[in-house]
């Protein structure tokens, strides 16, 4: 008779998740894994099979962490139009700034480690953004209904410019600019002015 597990999946995969958002997929050893997770080497094995395969899960955990409790939550609870696509950028700017503690995004980290080398981490990723424009693709046409963006304009194409540009900030981030200087530059993305709604 099997034993029953003595731990939650779901935590451990957050908890996992957690340790390669911070620490990248190479720079984390199967120890650091472990100790995060807090499960023992078999237990691991037979419940994720492998690190990559741990990482793989993490991926697709975070995408659904950014549409149901990170920035892309608050899109998704607001009524759809320009204040939302507002909020979204406020909140994914402040996400990827501030403290020692602030990992900015996990996709953003792994696109840059991988750059592409391998196919299901690139689909993993593609994936994540497929559901995160969406979103934001619903605002877009929101806000063209109501006059605030023009309406020949395409709204695929306006959703992944609005996040190219975030993913950009993101990195100017990275490199120190302040986010008030990230917001302005941000809210000319639409027009916006930095104390719209």
């Amino acid at each position: 008779m099997a034993r029953p597990r003595e731990f939650d999946e779901e935590q451990a995969l957050d908890r996992a998740m957690e340790v390669f958002w911070r620490k990248g997929y190479r720079n984390t050893s199967l120890d650091e894994l472990l100790d995060a997770m807090g499960i023992q080497r078999g237990s691991f094995y037979n419940t994720f099979g492998s690190k990559r395969k741990t990482y793989l899960r993490a991926l697709n955990r975070y995408a659904d962490f950014m549409t149901e409790g990170g920035p892309y939550s608050e899109l998704a609870q607001q009524k759809p139009g320009m204040p939302a696509l507002f909020g979204l950028l406020k909140q994914y700017l402040a996400s990827v700034t501030g403290d020692s503690l602030v990992k900015g995004c996990f996709f953003t980290h792994a696109s840059k480690e991988h750059r592409g080398d391998d196919p299901e981490v690139k689909q993993a990723v593609l994936n994540g953004i497929a559901r995160m424009k969406e979103l934001i693709r619903e605002s877009t046409e929101a806000a063209q209904r109501e006059g605030q963006l023009p309406p020949d304009i395409d709204p695929d194409s306006t959703a992944l410019l609005f996040m190219s540009v975030a993913w950009g900030l993101h990195v100017m981030a990275e490199a120190g600019v302040p986010l008030e200087d990230l917001m302005a530059a941000g809210s000319q993305l639409f027009g916006m002015s930095p104390s719209a709604p």
